[in-house]
């Protein structure tokens, strides 16, 4: 999927994609990796069992490094002045920050991509302590580098001004 989204995106067939690598409520094994046994759903409600942890840790591992993967060839795409990454702007999260306990109170998230020159990328935000944190102002702030200018998404009023 990764590989068909890139070719979508250097013959300019499409600018926005949307991909879910599995899930969270399936029970998608990954007898490619030795040692994992169990879907990712079980291995998500670990029990706090270390073994069950450290599969799960794997199977996470595995899946950034397939996204690591498909932004690297994005980045070795020229597009003129810029890569295809650095013209895009690439989204990975998760719906849970801890599945043995559904707590989706502080999702990770990771974008990549500098959006056009409009996000400054190399670092890190920490919103946690932000009493005005919604992830659907990030949403907001995306939807404004693509021209989509809306008043609110979800949530959120207002977007994200320290992207750039």
């Amino acid at each position: 999927m990764f590989d068909i989204m890139l070719l979508a995106f250097q013959m300019d067939r499409t600018r926005v994609a949307t991909f879910m690598m599995n899930n969270d409520l399936s029970n998608m094994r990954f007898p490619s990796l030795d040692g994992i046994s169990g879907g990712i759903h079980e291995l998500s409600h670990h029990a706090n069992d270390e073994h069950r942890l450290a599969m799960y840790q794997r199977v996470n591992e595995h899946q950034v490094r397939l996204w690591a993967e498909f932004l690297a060839k994005m980045q070795a795409t020229n597009e003129g002045e810029r890569t295809l990454l650095e013209n895009s702007m690439i989204l990975l999260t998760s719906s849970l920050w801890d599945g043995n306990a559904h707590d989706s109170t502080q999702l990770p998230l990771v974008l990549a991509g500098n959006g056009g020159g409009t996000i400054k990328g190399g670092r890190m935000l920490d919103y946690s302590k932000d009493p005005n944190r919604k992830l659907c102002r990030l949403h907001l702030a995306l939807m404004d580098r693509m021209g989509v200018r809306v008043d609110h998404f979800g949530d959120a009023e207002q977007s994200l001004s320290d992207l750039a």
